[in-house]
This record gives structure tokens, sequence and C-alpha cells, in this order.
């Protein structure tokens, strides 16, 4: 796989797919669990039609760790190819808080959690490694 990070304002938002929120919470990371897997997740998801990247980045947030944000910070976009034909552009965004909450029951995530550092057991190693990396960058140069 190709993932490469992308300077905001470089790509236009209608072709963006995806959003994905790294989440700082008491000082730890905020990962999700869908019910259907065994592996973490940096919040996010699938931009619906007509759904800017900010609104959709509010939705999978809530959907994903039961919280609300009034201020996502955009980071950057990203690039992620599995081949020439397969191949999708997203948008990273940055909060920081001090709740913690659960996703709710009716959404696809069985559970989030806090942890120190980027867990081991990844649904998506490559791009996960990548954005969370990203984030950090970002953090250090605020």
């Amino acid at each position: 796989m190709i993932t490469k990070t992308i300077e905001l304002g470089k790509i236009s938002e209608i072709d963006l797919k995806y959003v994905v929120i790294c989440v700082r919470s008491k000082g730890k990371w905020i990962f999700s669990r869908h019910k259907k897997r065994n592996t973490w997740d940096i919040p996010g998801g699938h931009i619906v039609p007509g759904e800017s990247a900010l609104k959709a980045a509010k939705r999978e947030l809530f959907e994903e760790t039961g919280l609300r944000s009034k201020k996502l910070i955009p980071v950057c976009d990203y690039y992620a190819e599995q081949s020439p034909f397969d191949y999708a552009y997203g948008r990273l965004f940055y909060y920081t808080t001090d709740e913690f909450s659960i996703p709710p029951k009716e959404f696809e995530m069985a559970e989030t959690r806090l942890f120190s550092n980027i867990p081991l057991n990844l649904t998506h190693k490559e791009i996960h490694n990548l954005l969370y990396l990203k984030t950090l960058e970002y953090i250090s140069g605020t």
C-alpha cells in the first residue's frame, strides 16, 4: 500500500472520501474497536455524499466515541492506494478533550479505549501509523 500526507488545500474537498480524527483525552489517545473485529482504529469513516469533511468528522467522532466536538482541527489530507485503480483521499483532524465517553450502542463500535501510545493491533496499520505520526508532528509544532 502507498500512503502519504498532503498539505491542506492541495486536494479539493469534493475528492475526499474519508475522515480520520486523532483524539487525545486526559493525556492519552482514544482508539475504537469495531464490533466485527479484534483490531483497533483511529476514529473515522466515510464522507456521505453532500456532507462536508468537517461535518463527517463530527458525525464519525460521535458515532465511534460518543464525543461531540465543536472544535476539530484539520491537520492534513492524505492519500492511500491499494492499486492504481483502488485509491482514496481523506482528511485528518485532531481533537483534544478532557472527556471520555463510550460509543452509542446503535452504531458499529464495540468499545473505545484510552492508550498511552498507538496500539500494535491496528486494522489499517500503515495508514494509522502515518496519521498518528503526522498528528504528533502537528502537536509538537503548535
